[in-house]
């Protein structure tokens, strides 16, 4: 149509003449690097980076080799790649703007290495077969993440087979004599010994990787297959994960910001400092990916209906403002409440429910203001 064809036109301006962006490079960086969500602001990175990495390569010469710096944008490029596996899943709901979430995305996992010898080519730090290098050693950190990751979430084959890869890795650095040891062990015993003898709870992006891998596991594999024993041994180990983390790390300093509902962030917070709300927001995610209001398909309420009252409560409660509900209401206007209701009935209790969230929130907030001071 042509009301179609105006908005398409006018994005197209928008994107070369506001944002000086060239349409044709996007396109093929998604097709390099993987599904870029440009909300992100690590896919922006990525696309700065590695466009003044490619304008640099086509003025160098051997004359003027000197001049361009390649391996700190590379770096750039692989921070951004980095960045865009540990949350390039963005959920923004329009309806509920106090909404937001990021959550891993796997399809990033094998674009390092995929790039990694590119890089490693323009690079005069890894031109020999020095004993160790950053580049090389950022790749291993990352995969160990993405390998317990992957566990967690249930991924076994796949964490597995990540685990092999990088055990036999011929450019591996050979200044850690336990490298072999560690990759040696069964995957069990692996991800155990990262998360106990290498402390890696304290790090932000396990932490972030254990809690929601196992949440998902929890959702997926447990509420959705309507397998208990999986949902509560995956949920109990994302609350235990979850506390330990919060409680050594996610403290209030004089750099804590304000979250979108007005509570307090932790500097090093990856996750809600309330388990459950986050709980909650990583569960509407799921049960929105797996739900179709278009045709009364409602996958995502099998997993509802099946979790605690109370993660129900929380989780109603952001379906109810957001996405879900105003799909359904398009739909059918007259009915969308009864429609929505049947799917996703709130639980007994939710005006009590929310008061006392509410109140709740207000003396976190309070505490948090006391722990700056």
């Amino acid at each position: 149509s042509r009301g179609r064809a105006l908005v398409q036109h006018i994005r197209k301006r928008a994107i070369i003449d506001l944002y000086h962006m060239e349409p044709d490079l996007m396109i093929r960086y998604t097709e390099k690097y993987g599904p870029l969500d440009w909300r992100h602001p690590a896919a922006h990175a990525l696309y700065w980076a590695q466009r003044g990495v490619e304008r640099g390569l086509d003025r160098a010469t051997e004359r003027t080799q000197g001049d361009y710096d390649f391996t700190n944008t590379d770096r750039l490029v692989v921070q951004s790649i980095q960045e865009l596996y540990r949350s390039g899943r963005v959920y923004y709901d329009i309806n509920n703007p106090d909404f937001y979430l990021t959550l891993q995305h796997e399809d990033f996992i094998p674009t390092y290495g995929n790039i990694l010898d590119e890089i490693a080519a323009r690079s005069e730090f890894d031109a020999d077969r020095r004993a160790y290098s950053a580049l090389r050693a950022g790749y291993e950190n990352f995969m160990m993440d993405a390998i317990m990751f992957l566990y967690r979430r249930g991924q076994v084959e796949l964490a597995e087979e990540y685990r092999i890869k990088l055990l036999t890795w011929d450019k591996a650095n050979i200044n850690d004599p336990e490298r072999v040891f560690k990759l040696s062990l069964p995957l069990d015993e692996f991800v155990r010994f990262q998360i106990r003898d290498d402390e890696r709870h304290t790090n932000p992006t396990t932490a972030r990787g254990q809690i929601n891998g196992a949440l998902y596991s929890a959702f997926l594999d447990g509420l959705g297959a309507r397998n208990q024993e999986t949902f509560v041994r995956n949920y109990t180990f994302a609350r235990e994960f979850h506390k330990i983390y919060t409680e050594t790390q996610a403290f209030n300093t004089a750099v804590s910001r304000a979250g979108p509902e007005g509570q307090v962030e932790g500097r090093m917070e990856v996750v809600h400092r309330d388990f459950e709300e986050h709980a909650a927001r990583v569960l509407s995610v799921l049960i929105q990916q797996m739900s179709d209001p278009a045709t009364g398909v409602q996958r995502g309420a099998i997993m509802y209906q099946g979790a605690p009252i109370s993660l129900q409560a929380r989780t109603y409660r952001i379906l109810a403002e957001g996405w879900m509900y105003e799909s359904i209401r398009r739909g059918d206007p007259e009915t969308a409440e009864a429609q929505f209701n049947m799917w996703f009935p709130p639980p007994a209790g939710m005006e009590l429910f929310i008061e006392q969230l509410e109140a709740q929130r207000a003396e976190d907030a309070e505490r948090a203001d006391m722990e700056q001071r």
